[in-house]
């Protein structure tokens, strides 16, 4: 065996967690560089609230207001762990790692001490947290990939039954490629400055369809562990999040990164030719690095100096076309106090200064010009 992590990555909701259960029964819990999450009630909290007793000094309607609290938090403690347990039957395997990535800790010392020395232990490290892994303390990965459109779709079922859980990133809408495009470029980049890592990708989508076939492939990969024993872990019914046609200005874009990060994987798995696939992940940077894309369009904004707030394209865009709109901007702009009621009027448009992405450098209007021609005045 080789010094170094098995690593099961891949973006949030594509498949890690039924991977990681895999890695579970082949190597066993001990292997796991994880915690059960949710972890299981250590007491029984329904005979604690059954054997409640009122406290000296406490009046009837007190007990009864503390009871009352006990028997909703335990309510709600037992929703949040069915809820847990219908999106992940055997739970999410995590723990630091898993979004911050593999680095040094003083906590973990002796664990990367013995990681290094050639215990094989398994760990879940997303997409995004690959990127600030230190590349030592990795083996080989395993990589779950699953379409777009059902990443969004699991992503939006978990956020609406549980918000702000472990595997979430932050600040991240319902039910859009946002975090997709985000995570798998962030993937695309570690996979380009770190090539020597073995890696085999696997489609979720086939792990649901055919598991027997795509567990011995994880098994020849890894060499070690006994795959056979989880043949019987994958189920269809963990196949629930299905494409929705649901409308995005994102859409083009998250599939451009689907497909190339897939071509990548398909050279890689199919002739481990490092330097083609390399060709796939630049793709996708290059492509992204383009102002003009939608995800850049959508992350951009700047302060509206007329307007006295933040603003972004599509705000803009609106101000310009759209005189009910530029006429609430007014209002918003001049209620504000302590302000020289309409100082707007000799303030620049940034838009059309510079953060206009559509415009050619040389149509740029000058700051001296944009307020001498202002179009809020018209």
């Amino acid at each position: 065996m080789n010094s170094g992590l098995l690593v099961i990555s891949g973006c949030p909701r594509s498949g890690t967690s039924v991977c990681m259960d895999i890695q579970r029964v082949a190597h066993g819990e001990q292997n796991l560089l994880a915690q059960k999450f949710p972890q299981q009630f250590k007491k029984d909290p329904q005979k604690k609230l059954e054997n409640l007793q009122r406290r000296r000094g406490e009046s009837e309607g007190q007990f009864k207001i503390r009871k009352y609290s006990m028997e909703r938090q335990l309510k709600n403690k037992k929703q949040k762990e069915d809820d847990f347990t219908d999106m992940n039957p055997e739970g999410f395997w995590e723990m630091e790692f898993t979004v911050k990535g593999i680095v040094y800790s003083p906590k973990y010392k002796e664990t990367l001490k013995e990681v290094l020395n050639g215990k094989n232990y398994v760990c879940k490290v997303v997409s995004q947290g690959l990127l600030n892994s230190d590349p030592k303390y990795i083996d080989r990965i395993i990589y779950m990939i699953r379409h777009p459109r059902a990443v969004a779709k699991s992503q939006e079922r978990l956020k609406r039954q549980i918000p702000n859980p472990v595997v979430d990133g932050k600040e991240v809408k319902i039910h859009t490629p946002e975090m997709f495009i985000q995570v798998t470029s962030q993937a695309a980049r570690f996979l380009l400055e770190n090539p020597e890592i073995p890696i085999r990708f696997f489609h979720y989508e086939e792990l649901i369809q055919d598991p027997k076939k795509t567990i011995d492939d994880m098994q020849n990969f890894v060499s070690y562990g006994d795959y056979k024993k989880a043949y019987d872990i994958v189920q269809p019914r963990l196949n629930r999040s299905k494409h929705e046609d649901v409308q995005n200005a994102l859409w083009d874009d998250a599939m451009y990164v689907y497909e190339e990060f897939s071509k990548a994987a398909k050279i890689i798995n199919d002739t481990n030719n490092r330097d083609d696939a390399k060709v796939h992940f630049k793709n996708i940077l290059t492509y992204l690095a383009n102002p003009k894309r939608n995800i850049n369009r959508e992350k951009q904004n700047w302060k509206c100096y007329r307007a006295k707030m933040s603003v972004n394209q599509k705000m803009c865009q609106d101000c310009i076309a759209n005189k009910d709109y530029r006429e609430n901007l007014k209002k918003h702009s001049e209620g504000i106090k302590g302000q020289v009621t309409k100082s707007w009027q000799e303030e620049p448009c940034m838009y059309e200064c510079g953060r206009d992405v559509d415009r050619e450098e040389k149509d740029y209007l000058s700051i001296e010009e944009s307020i001498e021609n202002n179009f809020w005045k018209e």
